[in-house]
């Protein structure tokens, strides 16, 4: 019992990677590039991901700012119809599921065919008793 709580928790903590990204246009020598509400959603609190950026032309940027709702990148000079790729990404540990919150996710016709009924569980631990009683009785008499 003690290995298979040890799993669960394993398992609600894991750590995954996360990851939003883009093509921005960059006039000027400054641009903020906000990330998306699913990105945000998804971020460790107080952590911010690491951000790759590729120009499109021969360019010297710098991401002078970034924070959890995005960043700022910054040219040497300024730059005319830039397109910029980029990519931002960060390991997250998720957040263990409740039974509570499992029941509230499901659709309502799915949790209702999960249910068992409590005279259900009696029958099925009867059975099970009754089981394990003829299966001791067996090896008692041989």
């Amino acid at each position: 019992r003690h290995e298979i709580n040890k799993l669960k928790e394993a398992v609600a903590h894991r750590q995954q990677t996360i990851q939003d990204f883009g093509t921005v246009t960059m006039n000027d020598t400054e641009l903020w590039i906000p990330f998306s509400e699913d990105f945000k959603k998804n971020m460790s609190a107080g952590s911010t991901p690491v951000i790759a950026l590729t120009p499109n032309q021969f360019v010297q940027l710098i991401i002078s700012e970034k924070n959890e709702s995005g960043f700022r990148v910054r040219a040497a000079s300024s730059v005319k119809n830039l397109n910029i790729d980029w990519l931002a990404v960060m390991k997250t540990t998720t957040q263990p599921e409740t039974s509570q919150d499992i029941g509230t996710s499901l659709p309502p016709e799915l949790k209702n065919q999960l249910k068992v009924p409590e005279e259900e569980k009696q029958k099925l631990m009867n059975y099970w008793n009754r089981q394990m009683a003829e299966i001791e009785t067996r090896g008692k008499a041989e």
